[in-house]
This record gives structure tokens, C-alpha cells and sequence, in this order.
């Protein structure tokens, strides 16, 4: 109810837009750069090859982002989105690393490019999957135009430079995964101490303003909410309802069933008033035995209408099976705010309505309107200034 999560989640979902983009950057580049190869002449296609083969690749990388950016969260955790992306980006190079002469270990710092990227979403598992797919599809790539295209690795010096460039590969390969897993773990551990972060601040929060015993709205916080209410219902007129409960006579419980059934009866009780009031009203714990209502726009008559199901509930709940003999009442009073006067006016007039119900036999609810002259006056000024 307190945690900052729905923001992380805002900025986690524009991080997610950031993420997706980082491996169509990367083929973009290679892109260009196997666009500067073949109008050298150092891609072996045709123009309509060309075209066909990267209107190809970037239909994959489209569609790629289009999944990771729409798809469901819950049925691929991001890592594996973005391997997806990688692996995708890989084969592209490779696949275009058999087409080129002379230009192969450029084409091939794109898949080290590629490796960076994992840096930050991959563990050890996901570096070594692609890792693997780098190395060995380019071991693949050297078979097949030894096979196929004999004239372009075979010449001596050819397959000298050929086996270095493979060599060199495996080599800065492996540094990457060891300097990468390094790197993904550091990040990781960083994530889980924010996480933890927001974990405490949310306790720290719910701590500040919470009732340690009962879980309502402390006093504080509650003056804090009706201090805001005041203010809306200054400017828009919107008024609403303030009602005073104290449990009768709960000192007899501390006395008589001791001060553990004297938890266990505040605890109840805030239950039960907690399930009566709507996701917009607010319900504290105002001090002791003693807790209060906040009925946003709410009347006089929907909040008497409020306060009389809480104390039927609470009379009505069976503490006679933990506590023999044991019954609860309340005395509740019931106001409302009167626009513009001061949230003490409010609080002390329902407090009144407390008093009068004791006075009346317990066990039951006082309401009072806002003070006629206080309402009318207020809300002509509203009027006018409408």
C-alpha cells in the first residue's frame, strides 16, 4: 500500500524500451559496414541478395524488439529477452562474415560488440551460450569457405592470417566472458542492495506511519490525512465525515483478562473497522482504546450509517470462546467537517458525540452536523468563488 514499486515499475518498463534498442544499435553498424563492403565489391551478392538477406535480418531484429517490448513479463524474465536478441545478432554476423573477403575480422568485432552488450544482462550460463555460438559458427564459417569458396581462405598467407584472426577470436572470446560474468555479477549484486533498499524504505514507511499493534494509521498520520481533506474540501467544497469510536470500558479487560486479551480485542476491532469503510476512507488508531474514521466524501447520514455497522460488528463478535464472559461495545461519535473551519472544531465535536453516547448508556452512536452558521457561510464563499 506504501511501497514505491508502481514507480520502479515506470522507470523499469522505460529501462526495458533503452534495453531493447542496444543490439538493433549494434546491427546497424553492421549493417553499414557490410554496406561498405559491398559497394567495394567485397561482399559477394548481387544487389537484390543483398537487400533480400537484410531486409531478412532486420525483420528478425524488429521483431525481436516488438516481443520484448509487448510480450507478457511474467513468461520470459528480461535476460532471456535480450539473449534472444544476441543470439539473433550472431548469426546475422556470421551469416554475413561468410559473404565478405578480406573484411572478416571487422565483421566479426560486431559479435564482440554483441559480447559487451551481455555485460550487462547475462550470467555465466548466458556468456558461454553465446560465446560458444560465436566461436564455433565461425569455425563453421572458415569450414564452409574452405569447402565452398576455396580461393578466399586457402592461399597461404590467406589461411595463416585466417587461423590467427580464429585464434585472436577464441582468445578475447574468453576474456570477455571471464572480465563479463565478472561485470554481470557486480550489477547484480547492486540490483538485489536496491531491491533491499526499497524493501527497508517500505518498512521504514509503513513504520512511520502504521500502529505497530493494529496495523491502522497512526495519530500523526492520521492529523496528515486530515489536514489534506481540509484543504479539498476548502477549494471544491467536498466535505466529509469524522467519527470518534472508543471501546467502553477496556480498562475492565486489561484488569480483568489481562493485557494480552487486551491486544487481542484492539486487534479485532481494527479488523472489523477496517473491513467496514470503502479503499478511499481512511481508519487510525487514535490513542489507546480509542480510534477514528475518516469517511471521504461522506454525509451525516451515510456516516452514522457507517459507524452503526462497526459497532453491531464488534458487539456482535464472540470473544466468549477465547474469554469467558467477555463482550466488546463501542461509543461512537459521529461529525462532519464544516468547510473551512479548524480540523480541532471537527475532531473535538465528534469527541463531544463520545461523551454524549457514554452519557446515553454506552453501546452506541451520537452524530452532530457542522454548526449551521459555519456550513452556510462557507459554502456561499465556495459559491461565489465557483
Amino acid at each position: 500500500m506504501f511501497s514505491k514499486r508502481g514507480f520502479s515499475a515506470v522507470i523499469n518498463r522505460r529501462h526495458l524500451f533503452y534495453q531493447s534498442l542496444n543490439t538493433p544499435a549494434v546491427a546497424v553498424v553492421h549493417t553499414l559496414v557490410c554496406g561498405l563492403c559491398f559497394e567495394v565489391g567485397l561482399f559477394r551478392m548481387e544487389l537484390w541478395g543483398f537487400v533480400s538477406l537484410f531486409s531478412f535480418f532486420w525483420f528478425g531484429h524488429g521483431l525481436l524488439v516488438w516481443f520484448m517490448l509487448w510480450s507478457k513479463e511474467r513468461f520470459f524474465v528480461r535476460s532471456q529477452l535480450v539473449l534472444g536478441q544476441m543470439i539473433w545478432a550472431i548469426i546475422t554476423v556470421l551469416v554475413s562474415a561468410y559473404f565478405v573477403d578480406q573484411m572478416r575480422s571487422i565483421i566479426m568485432m560486431m559479435f564482440l560488440a554483441v559480447m559487451t552488450i551481455g555485460t550487462f544482462h547475462l550470467q555465466l550460463r548466458g556468456f558461454l551460450l553465446v560465446a560458444s555460438l560465436g566461436v564455433c559458427g565461425f569455425g563453421l564459417v572458415l569450414y564452409l569457405l574452405a569447402q565452398f569458396q576455396p580461393h578466399t581462405v586457402m592461399g597461404a598467407s590467406q589461411l595463416l592470417s585466417e587461423l590467427l584472426q580464429f585464434g585472436a577470436l577464441i582468445l578475447v572470446t574468453g576474456i570477455f566472458v571471464l572480465l563479463g560474468t565478472r561485470i554481470s555479477n557486480m550489477r547484480q549484486q547492486l540490483v538485489d542492495k536496491n531491491d533491499a533498499l526499497i524493501d527497508a524504505y517500505d518498512q521504514i514507511h509503513e513504520m512511520a506511519i502504521c500502529d505497530e499493534l493494529t496495523g491502522l494509521y497512526n495519530r500523526r498520520y492520521i492529523m496528515e490525512v486530515l489536514e489534506r481533506q481540509k484543504n479539498i474540501s476548502d477549494r471544491q467544497g467536498q466535505s466529509f465525515a469524522f467519527c470518534f469510536i472508543d471501546l467502553d470500558y477496556f480498562k475492565a479487560v486489561n484488569d480483568t483478562y489481562g493485557h494480552s486479551a487486551g491486544d487481542k480485542v484492539l486487534k479485532v476491532c481494527a479488523e472489523l473497522m477496517q473491513s467496514s469503510i470503502r479503499n478511499i476512507d481512511y481508519c487510525a488508531r487514535f490513542g489507546g482504546e480509542e480510534f477514528v474514521m475518516v469517511l471521504v466524501d461522506a454525509n451525516l447520514a451515510e456516516a452514522v450509517e457507517v459507524a452503526e455497522r462497526v459497532r453491531g460488528q464488534i458487539e456482535r463478535y464472540d470473544f466468549k470462546s477465547q474469554y469467558s464472559d467477555l463482550s466488546v461495545s463501542t461509543s461512537i461519535g459521529v461529525t462532519v467537517f464544516g468547510f473551512n473551519e479548524p480540523l480541532e472544531a471537527t475532531v473535538s465535536r465528534a469527541d463531544e458525540m463520545v461523551y454524549k453516547a457514554k452519557d446515553d448508556g454506552r453501546n452506541c452512536v451520537r452524530s452532530t452536523p457542522a454548526p449551521l452558521n459555519i456550513a452556510v457561510s462557507n459554502l456561499s464563499q465556495i459559491n461565489r468563488a465557483g
